[in-house]
Formats: structure tokens, sequence, C-alpha cells
């Protein structure tokens, strides 16, 4: 077995271990160890399975030596796939920006940080989608802790949870040079933004997603996809409980509940699992378990404390914007006719082909 060292993305407070490439996930949340100054980083990843991606131990408590002993005894229980050499074959200003306490005051706003899925972002289209859309994103991250992925690079992003060794706290919409605020992590390189759950929680969701790399089938699935998020809508909203449904990137689509109160998070995610299950108990193409190829996931895993998902009109590491399906004419304000203005056209433009509507009403 090589010599443990923490990674070379560690930080002065904490020591990192990668386990698993975190391209390989679609999101993450975080789970404090029994140990004290261990986290674990888990995600989903894009087949719908749960891994731990990655191991932080807090350098208050562990010294290196220290990390190095507890590994060795417990290394079994993990399956690690990332291998050392990987961190050479990253370019040495990625590792920068991972180790460091983030403070970008270099702006160039002409560099690409998308370059896939047909779509192409530079960082000053991503700021200024955001900040022309302010109000409609802010709501859902008001006082609220947030995981924020940061574009380094083209197609490269670091996920950040933390600033100063504090959660990162959305509470007002304007300061430039306050942590506190969105135009703050707008103006430092930020992509998505996912508010994060505590232990109980008002706001339920169910992510819809189908399993297939068949275009002709792909497009089938998802025509049952919207149909059962439809239905699901139709479910929940007989129980009184609000809803919405939104196109959430590239085939993705998120089911979004608001309850009457909050309630410990846990009886929500299995009581909403249960609700699945009976709904499409007699389906063999739904699961809310994982998906094989042709399936469609009803996931709701991460319905749990630090679980999160991502904000209604955000952008995804795709470049696909987070927009409503049940309505096709979004009000977007613009100062400045550039792509992003476009590609959210496009985009709810693409959806109402895909489910054979021209009027926008669902």
């Amino acid at each position: 077995m090589p010599k443990f060292k923490f990674d070379p993305n560690s930080t002065k407070r904490q020591g990192r271990l990668r386990l698993k490439d975190p391209g390989h996930f679609k999101r993450f949340y975080t789970i404090p160890g029994k140990i004290k100054g261990i986290t674990y980083i888990k995600g989903v990843t894009e087949s719908g399975e749960t891994k731990t991606q990655a191991i932080r131990f807090d350098k208050k408590h562990w010294t290196e030596a220290r990390a190095a002993n507890w590994w060795k005894k417990n290394n079994s229980r993990f399956h690690k796939t990332w291998k050392a050499g990987k961190w050479q074959d990253l370019k040495e200003s990625f590792l920068i920006y991972e180790a460091r306490d983030f403070d970008d005051t270099k702006h160039n706003w002409s560099e690409v940080l998308i370059d896939k899925d047909k779509q192409k972002l530079t960082r000053g289209e991503i700021r200024d989608y955001y900040m022309q859309n302010v109000d409609k994103i802010f709501p859902s991250l008001h006082n609220k802790s947030v995981l924020i992925l940061i574009g380094v690079g083209k197609n490269k992003t670091i996920l950040k949870r933390n600033l100063d060794n504090d959660t990162i706290k959305i509470t007002k919409k304007h300061g430039i040079d306050d942590p506190e605020s969105f135009e703050y992590w707008v103006n430092r390189r930020v992509i998505e933004f996912h508010p994060v759950l505590g232990d109980t929680t008002d706001f339920i969701f169910v992510d819809v997603d189908i399993h297939s790399d068949n275009p002709k089938k792909a497009k089938k699935l998802y025509d049952d996809a919207y149909h059962a998020a439809q239905k699901i809508v139709k479910g929940l909203r007989s129980k009184d409980i609000k809803t919405s449904i939104w196109k959430s990137g590239k085939t993705g689509i998120h089911i979004h509940g608001k309850l009457k109160k909050p309630v410990n998070i846990d009886e929500a995610r299995n009581t909403l699992k249960s609700f699945l299950d009976k709904m499409f108990k007699n389906d063999d193409i739904f699961t809310t378990g994982i998906a094989k190829p042709g399936q469609i996931r009803l996931d709701v895993t991460t319905l749990k404390n630090t679980g999160s998902l991502r904000a209604p009109y955000t952008i995804s590491i795709l470049g696909h914007v987070k927009v409503p399906m049940e309505n096709k004419n979004l009000n977007v304000e613009s100062r400045h006719n550039n792509r992003m203005q476009i590609l959210v056209n496009k985009q709810i433009e693409l959806m109402n082909k895909q489910l054979g509507n021209d009027d926008g009403r669902y």
C-alpha cells in the first residue's frame, strides 16, 4: 500500500483524502463521522448509486500521521478508485484554486467556464445571467446554508461548503465584498447553487432521472417521466401539498413540494418514498432504488439532513438552466443581449417541443 499522505487539494484547516473522481457524481452531501474531526463527503452517481466520494480530516484534531494510522485500520471499509497519479494530470492552477481560501481578485470575464453539451458560456455571461435574475433565484437561497460549485477552468469545478470553517450562508442579494451576499459568489466564479437541508424541512422533492444511452429510447423515457411527474403532482396536491415541476437539465425533472409546516426530514423522506412505491408498484419502468438501463428513477435519497438540490433558475455545470415546466414564457429581463438569454429561451422552446406543447400550458 502506498504511503498515506493528505491530498494536494488539502487546506490549512483540512486534510483531504479523495476516494473517487467528483466528476462522476451529480450531487453531494456531507455526513459527520462518529469520530470527532472526520467528515464524509457522500454523493449520488450518474447511475443513481450513493457512494463516499471523499474523507475530510479537521487538522485541529488530526495530524497526517494520526490520519494515516486511522486509514490503515479502516481503508477496507471504502472503495478507493482515485489514484495519486491523477493529481499530476490536473493543471497546477486547479490545485491552487481548490486548496486556497477562495478569494478571486482576477476578473477575466471572457474566460470560458462551460463548454459541454453544445453549450459554451463565459464567466461574464454566467455572472450577468445571475445578476439579471437575482430576484427569481434569491428566495430559494435566503437565510439558507448553501453548497456551491465554482468554475476554476473550462469544465473544471470545485465543490465548496465552508468559508473560514463555517457553512456558507446567503442572507442578502448585494454586497460584492460580503461572503453572505449572492453578489459576492456570483463575482467569484460560481456556477451552481444548492440550498442545504437540515434535520427538519417543509420542502420535499423528487428527482426524476432517466437512464438510457439510446437517444430514441431516451425521448420515450422522457415523455414517460413527465407524465409520471404529472401523476405525482396530482397525488401530492390531493394531500394539500403545493407542488411545481421543474426541468432540471438535459433530461432531468425535479418535483418540488411545499408542506404546511416543517417535519422531521427522515420521516418526510420515508413517507414520500412509500407514497411513490405504492403509486408505481405495478409499473416496472419506475423505481425508487437503483435504476437499470431503460428505467426511470424516482430519487429521494438526498432528501436528508445535509442533502441538497440545485436551486430554481440556476445553471448546471453542463450549462442548463433549471426552469419551470409549467411556464413557457419566462420574463428574463436583460440589459445585455448575451448568449445566456438565448440559452434560457432555447431550453424553454426545446422543452415544449419535447412535450408536444405549443402554448406553454400543462
